[in-house]
């Protein structure tokens, strides 16, 4: 064995000696048994782990992991402020207050003439509450576009044309479209009466689908990442109103996320929502053919004829994907009842003497078992936005659960009647409404269960 070689090795024993020295040493000194290692390493571990997680940004990953509430909190502390947990009744109450003759009144919920459903909007229609920017020649160059959720820094790779525009403008609302058509009516429709309040100009995707079958009001941008240098703010309640969201002094752009599905978030601008969710004359004419079609077999079937007009109440059956991943039935999803059905249905025909029910789902099969009765008519066959247009173009609506269902309901201009109980008690669903579900069902609709 060479010098060098015998050198190199009492190096390592004399090191791996030293190092178990210390360690004994420490553990001695400690008075840690080797179970109380574990725990030690499991108390470090975690500590590092929420560490990490409570420095990242509050986007997409934090908030889907963390939680809304919990993933905000960063946010919160690096502000060093308190503010947004703040609930200020009387900006709350001005802001429900404004506009109220355009809004939740008796005629506009009950006048079907007045819910934009069977004429086409025009161009004469209500203004939109939200300013544009005064150059046309600005419009002719830029499109428009939404958020990406919370990134607060300008994406180096953002190709969107209203990129820079928006970003040295500060003048922009902005909102991240998530799940399907319900969901987007919800973000849209609040991001749009949030944006009249801060009287700013609403952003929006041309991804969404809503840009394929209405006629929205806002900037449409091409790409999400256009918005990347708002300031994001985040709901506490996908289902209920935050009140922090009208206490903002904002600065620069804003952008909010993600479900904000509540009615009050855009009370002072539901005139200008119903009109702009207009759907086309094409799908409305198609409606209206299939309720004649489907009333004519109906009446040839039970071989009677109406002396009369009935009147025609939607319904529409919400099953699917809440009935059978566990996953949402665990998050605390609850279901119609063949009773509340039954309860409904009953109501209006003991308030008017003849009546026809349309009923629309994509489980038919449940419809057909538990939706009966002489005076049912099944709608098979047709899109959702079809299906949509038939149970708006009723004179009433009796609806079960989920935000399609909510947007019939409104949309339809009637009288409504909806499931009460769309969560369970005690689930983490329940806990994004408020108390007493009122600020997502509209306080003229009929709750029953």
């Amino acid at each position: 064995m060479t010098s060098g070689t015998t050198r190199e090795s009492i190096c390592y024993y004399v090191t791996k000696c030293s190092t178990s020295f210390m360690r004994m040493a420490i553990w001695r000194r400690c008075n840690i048994i080797k179970a109380k290692r574990l725990w030690f390493f499991v108390a470090i571990y975690t500590i590092i782990l929420l560490t990490v997680f409570f420095t990242l940004p509050n986007d997409y990953f934090s908030y889907y992991i963390l939680g809304g509430a919990l993933a905000d909190m960063p946010r919160r502390f690096k502000n060093g402020s308190t503010k947004v947990e703040t609930e200020n009744i009387t900006q709350v109450d001005q802001f429900l207050t404004s506009d109220r003759h355009s809004s939740v009144t008796t005629d506009d919920a009950t006048n079907k003439h007045s819910s934009g459903i069977f004429t086409e909007a025009t161009e004469t229609a209500t203004p939109t509450a939200t300013p544009k920017p005064t150059s046309a020649a600005t419009f002719t160059e830029i499109r428009s576009g939404g958020t990406s959720g919370a990134p607060t820094t300008q994406a180096s790779t953002c190709k969107d044309p209203d990129r820079d525009f928006i970003r040295k403008s500060n003048r922009f609302l902005c909102c991240q479209p998530v799940g399907g058509l319900g969901n987007n009516m919800f973000i849209y429709a609040s991001c749009y009466g949030l944006a009249a309040y801060y009287n700013r100009t609403l952003a929006f995707p041309k991804s969404s689908m809503l840009t394929k079958y209405f006629k929205l009001s806002a900037h449409i941008i091409q790409d999400n990442c256009a918005c990347n240098s708002a300031k994001f703010h985040l709901e506490k309640l996908n289902c209920g109103m935050d009140p922090a969201l009208l206490n903002l002094s904002p600065e620069e752009n804003i952008k909010f996320g993600y479900y904000l599905q509540s009615w009050k978030y855009f009370v002072n601008v539901m005139a200008d929502i119903r009109r702009q969710y207009t759907l086309s004359n094409v799908t409305l004419s198609k409606a209206r053919d299939i309720i004649s079609r489907l009333s004519i077999e109906h009446q040839q079937s039970m071989k009677r004829l109406f002396k009369i007009q009935p009147v025609l109440v939607g319904i529409h059956v919400r099953r699917g994907d809440i009935d059978s991943e566990d996953r949402l039935i665990k998050f605390g999803y609850e279901l119609a009842t063949p009773g509340f059905f039954s309860h409904a249905m009953q109501y209006f025909r003991t308030k008017y003497a003849h009546v026809l029910f349309f009923v629309c789902s994509l489980e038919m099969g449940w419809a057909k078992r538990y939706v009966t009765g002489d005076d049912v008519v099944y709608v098979e066959g047709n899109d959702f936005i079809t299906d949509m247009a038939v149970l708006v173009s009723c004179d009433h609506t009796l609806t079960s659960v989920g935000s399609f269902s909510w947007w019939v309901g409104f949309l339809n201009g009637g009288e409504t009647v909806y499931y009460q109980w769309p969560a369970r008690e005690g689930s983490d669903l329940r806990k994004q409404f408020s108390a007493n579900y009122s600020d997502y069902y509209l306080p003229q609709w009929i709750g029953m269960k």
